[in-house]
């Protein structure tokens, strides 16, 4: 049914008014959405109205969601409201059976982009089977073992000591034997064990090898942050251990992991949760010249920034940092390259000035002109010992259709130019010189792993 009419005036709220629906709350949905390019639709239809779909209509990208509350159906009236910035609200306004106001209505807003640039939408896989949901059991049984309730030995004992920290250094090697390479988890599997195991985090204190095996679960658990129809919640409720950081402050593979957790889950975070991370590892990352005039910035004793790849890793992945902040840390980085040639800061450079974000909006994304002098640069290093600057280059130069951050046409064709002379990809090269969409193998290397088996983003 129709419930924002073409061309109907931004900011102005409908309400599709006489069309009962029945809304199941507390499980998964995917709406279907569908916008008219015919300009014969501005006059003819109204909020409510029956539509047939024809070749006047594209798909927009599906939205899922859970609407929370006690599993049931409750009758509701469709909202739609287009905002000044092409944002969409699909509104639901609980009503009762005959279309009435409910006494206490309940009201739920769904958003989502119209804008070309809008976060992927996601395909998820449908419920797990029978056979699936027996080893789903069992793997549960598996993380209630090491996290769950603690078993004393003996009357008098220690909460904690009837837990086994080699079942913790063991887990994830059980958990491959009952559910397989846990490369092939799928989604039906990562997230309710993540449910799981989200509850029992104040268990990953008991010991260094608890600590490491929590957090090397939930970022591989959680990984990519978003999603599934319930991500952002489980996002939220990860995001507050972050400023507790970790109990065994001496354990070097305990730290290890929690980076990467950070960095698996990174697109889930919001953007004060990224700012926070950032303000923890900037004074890690700065570069202050000796002699220069800016106080070189205090280092917090309670924290381990290494081993410094992965630390940089998760630092030039926050892509909601305002782009401003994103600019400084990759002058910083760039600064450090004039004597370091580390691949590894050239494909942070390359993250952090990437025209196309792997996950945010276009308006995280650093200004044309900066982006530019940091690709001048990268252009000038010798590629040959730094095996990252011909990836960086691409990233900073490649094409979107999007005159706002695409950058000089000379300059990205001098991209161009190298990529070819030194036989890169050629699939890099047209990146650069044409604007082609994100495939699967690219969301790979953005994200540097494989999405969980049966989650799929879409354009």
């Amino acid at each position: 049914g129709c419930f924002v009419p073409r061309g109907a005036e931004a900011g102005e709220p409908l309400r599709a008014r006489d069309r009962v629906l029945g809304l199941t709350v507390g499980r998964s949905a995917r709406f279907d959405v569908f916008a008219s390019a015919g300009s014969a639709f501005e006059s003819r239809h109204r909020p409510g109205d029956v539509v047939e779909l024809d070749d006047d209509f594209v798909a927009l990208p599906k939205i899922a969601t859970a609407i929370p509350g006690e599993v049931g159906e409750v009758h509701v009236e469709l909202e739609g409201e287009l905002t000044e910035v092409g944002t969409l609200f699909l509104g639901l306004v609980e009503v009762d059976a005959k279309g009435g106001e409910a006494a206490a209505p309940r009201h739920w807003r769904l958003e989502f982009e119209l804008r070309e640039e809008a976060a992927p939408a996601v395909v998820s896989e449908p419920p797990p089977s029978r056979a699936l949901e027996r080893r789903l059991e069992e793997a549960r049984g598996k993380l209630d073992r090491v996290f769950g309730k603690a078993r004393p030995r003996g009357q008098g004992a220690r909460a904690d000591e009837g837990v086994d920290p080699r079942e913790a250094k063991q887990l994830m090697r059980e958990l491959e034997r009952v559910l397989g390479e846990r490369s092939s988890w799928p989604t039906a599997i990562v997230r309710p064990l993540f449910d799981f195991l989200r509850p029992m985090a104040p268990a990953r204190r008991r010991s260094p090898d608890h600590e490491r095996a929590f957090w090397s679960l939930a970022g591989f658990l959680l990984r990519p942050g978003f999603g599934d129809p319930l991500d952002q919640a489980r996002a939220a409720a990860i995001a507050p251990l972050f400023s507790q950081g970790l109990a065994f402050l001496k354990e070097a593979q305990g730290w290890r992991a929690f980076w990467i957790a950070w960095r698996r889950v990174a697109g889930g975070l919001d953007e004060a949760t990224q700012l926070a991370i950032r303000d923890l590892l900037d004074p890690f990352l700065a570069f202050d010249e000796p002699g220069g005039a800016r106080a070189p910035r205090k280092k917090p004793k309670h924290v381990r920034a290494e081993p410094f790849d992965e630390v940089l890793l998760l630092a030039s992945s926050l892509e909601r940092v305002p782009p401003a902040r994103r600019a400084e840390l990759g002058g910083w980085l760039l600064e450090r390259t004039w004597t370091d040639h580390d691949p590894a800061l050239f494909a942070a450079i390359g993250r952090i000035g990437a025209r196309v974000p792997a996950y945010a909006s276009a308006h995280h994304v650093v200004a044309p002109r900066t982006a530019g002098s940091w690709l001048s640069h990268v252009l000038r290093a010798d590629w040959g010992a730094i095996p990252t600057a011909a990836f960086a280059a691409v990233q900073l130069a490649r094409r979107t259709g999007d005159r706002a951050r695409d950058l000089d046409p000379k300059l990205v064709g001098e991209a161009a130019q190298k990529l070819e002379k030194v036989d890169a990809r050629p699939e890099w090269v047209r990146m650069v010189r044409e604007v082609v969409p994100i495939d699967d193998t690219e969301r790979r290397e953005l994200f540097g792993e494989a999405l969980p088996s049966g989650l799929r983003l879409v354009e």
